[in-house]
């Protein structure tokens, strides 16, 4: 569908032009533009680094010096071919958590 991945890229900033994230500049100066820009970073990290702390709502802000920081977490999200519907608890049976 014409995406392209790339590793070991670093993003410094996120781009924008009037409010609206066009794309990202990497540490290395590259800039990429894209019809959507979606951060995989951590909140604190999207809004004061990568844009600037210039969308910071206050609520934000209070739990950001508020709140214990936990150690960090991954996701790992994926997406299957399937119809789930009319059970959308089906993915429960598919897939079987091992912790």
């Amino acid at each position: 569908m014409g995406a392209k991945i790339g590793y070991k890229c670093r993003v410094a900033k996120i781009l924008e032009e009037n409010g609206r994230a066009l794309g990202i500049q990497l540490v290395d100066g590259r800039e990429i533009r894209g019809d959507y820009i979606i951060s995989a970073a951590d909140l604190r990290t999207t809004l004061y680094e990568m844009l600037d702390g210039k969308h910071i709502d206050p609520i934000h802000q209070e739990l950001f010096h508020s709140c214990k920081i936990l150690p960090f977490l991954v996701q790992v999200s994926f997406g299957v071919n399937m119809d789930f519907l009319p059970n959308p608890n089906a993915l429960v049976n598919v897939i079987k958590p091992h912790f």
